[in-house]
């Protein structure tokens, strides 16, 4: 996953370009968490629902949105309720961002999870690209930014909303019960941000740092920085050298780009606009949906690797 800020930008970006910013709702900022909602919930069980979280970043979403359309149209839901249609698009964003930015980070972490044997690069350079955005788009200091403050929940009363949500996962991939995990993130994401991103005085640190000797998942790095820009610099490609989709080279066809971070969100960007506009002419007018429609406005694309839907890869269990 790109960091909360980014992702909640790049859809206020998509969105302000559509001209649609009507549609944005108190939960616009949560719905932009896409599938990374999981990881934001019942810390209990956090392995399973991380594994949720990479099987739906990973297999069929095209399906998926097909069958959310689906059940959501025949309830009426998506056309009552604008958090029915904005939780559709604030998860289409998400995956296509990462989908376009996953690719670009791993060159630098060479994997998508950390090794035992190495510092995960991953989740530190999300956390500065956050910084930066925060800089940069917000004009405020990453380390004082109170990011709990864009999460509060303001619950959707419709009984359709979480029922969607189970009905399409369950369609899709057969898992049971799985609205109920994202309705708990639901209300559980802004303790979670202000647990593990706000930390002024460095007090939680220095408690990651100790934690670090025996878990080695970069707890530190979860929180902003002041010096991000700087730092960023080495994992932005601003001179565009060549790199490579590391994923691309366990298949028949290996890709490479020289594309930098900025020309990558941009191209998301545009594609994500043009899914978003595409899906409104339809609800819009109330047309049917087909499968075969979907998957000519979906791209078959993994939010983990860039490349088609299904690859499998060894830290996801399905």
């Amino acid at each position: 996953m790109a960091g909360p800020v980014v992702h909640n930008q790049f859809m206020k970006d998509c969105f302000c370009d559509l001209e649609l910013n009507q549609y944005l709702t108190k939960n616009s900022n949560i719905f932009a968490q896409g599938h990374d909602l999981l990881l934001y919930t019942q810390l209990w069980d956090f392995l399973s629902n991380r594994n949720i979280s990479l099987i739906l970043s990973n297999f069929k979403f095209r399906e998926f949105v097909y069958n959310y359309l689906q059940k959501g149209i025949k309830n009426e839901s998506v056309y009552q309720d604008k958090n029915i249609r904005m939780f559709l698009y604030g998860y289409i964003a998400h995956h296509i961002l990462d989908s376009y930015f996953h690719p670009f980070i791993m060159q630098y972490c060479e994997d998508y999870l950390p090794k035992r044997s190495k510092k995960w690069l991953h989740g530190t350079i999300e956390t500065l690209y956050d910084s930066y955005f925060i800089e940069t788009r917000k004009g405020e200091k990453p380390q004082q930014y109170k990011l709990y403050n864009n999460f509060e929940y303001s619950k959707v009363h419709n009984p359709n909303f979480i029922n969607n949500i189970n009905h399409s996962i369950y369609e899709t991939y057969q898992l049971k019960r799985v609205g109920q995990k994202f309705r708990h993130a639901f209300s559980s994401i802004q303790s979670y941000m202000y647990l593990y991103r706000y930390d002024p005085n460095d007090f939680k640190k220095k408690i990651a740092d100790i934690t670090e000797k025996f878990v080695n998942l970069g707890a530190r790095d979860f929180f902003y920085q002041e010096n991000a820009i700087e730092q960023l610099k080495d994992y932005m490609n601003l001179n565009n050298k060549t790199w490579k989709n590391i994923w691309s080279f366990t298949t028949d066809t290996q890709e490479t780009s020289n594309t930098n971070f900025f020309e990558i969100y941009k191209q998301a960007l545009v594609i994500t606009e043009e899914i978003i506009n595409e899906l409104e002419h339809i609800l819009n007018n109330q047309s049917n949906v087909s499968k075969q429609k979907i998957k000519s406005i979906i791209p078959n694309r993994s939010a983990i690797t860039g490349l088609k839907c299904g690859q499998k890869l060894p830290f996801v269990k399905y």
